[in-house]
């Protein structure tokens, strides 16, 4: 099965590699629907830019919701897909916040492939 591939901000990616973050927003809009709606995922591949060499995590991915949470870019509120993120399997280039490597981390363990 294929995973959901999201390039993000360096400021979510990091939350997320941190722990900090467990649910990734996407505005309800045709793309996303039609990228999560009776799709069926096991992983969500998560890149910081679009690099070929970018930092990348594989997320598990719980499923999601729909809500309704505030925005300031939106003025006011807006209906987005909450994807409910699980464990780190696998963070590859990335040694922390901010920092790009060539090693490779897995599992958030600090183990070297």
């Amino acid at each position: 099965m294929k995973p959901l591939f999201i390039i993000l901000k360096g400021e979510y990616f990091h939350q997320i590699a941190a722990g900090t973050k467990t649910e990734e927003y996407r505005i309800t809009s045709d793309y996303w629907a039609k990228k999560i709606i009776d799709r069926h995922y096991s992983r969500i591949v998560f890149q910081l830019g679009y690099s070929a060499t970018a930092p990348r995590m594989t997320v598990e991915y719980l499923g999601y919701k729909k809500k309704v949470i505030p925005s300031v870019v939106y003025n006011g509120q807006v209906e987005v897909f909450a994807l409910k993120l699980g464990q780190i399997t696998e963070i590859s280039n990335y040694a922390g916040h901010g920092k790009a490597t060539g090693e490779e981390k897995r599992c958030r363990t600090g183990q070297t492939a």
